[in-house]
């Protein structure tokens, strides 16, 4: 995981937490449980989301010094198994993060959790949307915090989709 914030500043997902690059040193900033670090998304406000292995938050960039903050305990108990977050979005007014079967929706005030009966293979996001990919349903895209099946999609059940981006 790897991406740059408003001011600059570098930021680099890794197997204790999150490494935060000045142009002159690297920090490291611990997530809780000190694992591995799969995904970041930026947020509008300069929040970076982690999502990393049986964890997921965020990172407080507006502070003297960046910290992360857990948003696990926010995750209700029967959820809290999840292996990887293995992407992270920005999203409204917070982020999704999407794991092997669990789609969690989490903001200031609020979490939802949306369940895979097989499991999301990928998700992506295009513009304001996000659109995931379940194995057993095919593409779908998240519309007001639901799951839905795009129109056609169903053919695309267990295949493999990439997403081509522009440098």
């Amino acid at each position: 995981a790897l991406l740059q914030d408003q001011r600059g500043l570098i930021y680099v997902g890794n197997n204790v937490g999150v490494l935060e690059f000045d142009g002159v040193q690297w920090r490291i900033i611990r997530t809780n449980n000190q694992s591995v670090v799969r995904s970041l998304a930026l947020s509008p406000d300069g929040r970076i989301f982690v999502g990393a292995k049986a964890e997921l938050g965020y990172i407080n960039t507006t502070a003297a010094e960046a910290q992360y903050h857990s948003w696990l305990d926010r995750i209700p108990p029967q959820y809290r198994n999840f292996q990887d977050i293995r992407q992270t979005f920005a999203y409204k007014n917070g982020a999704v993060f999407v794991a092997r079967q669990q789609l969690f929706i989490v903001d200031d005030t609020s979490v939802q959790v949306l369940q895979s009966q097989s499991h999301f293979s990928r998700a992506f996001q295009v513009s304001e949307r996000i659109l995931v990919l379940d194995q057993q349903q095919g593409l779908l895209e998240l519309k007001n915090n639901n799951l839905l099946p795009l129109p056609g999609a169903a053919q695309l059940t267990g295949k493999n989709i990439v997403l081509a981006e522009q440098w």
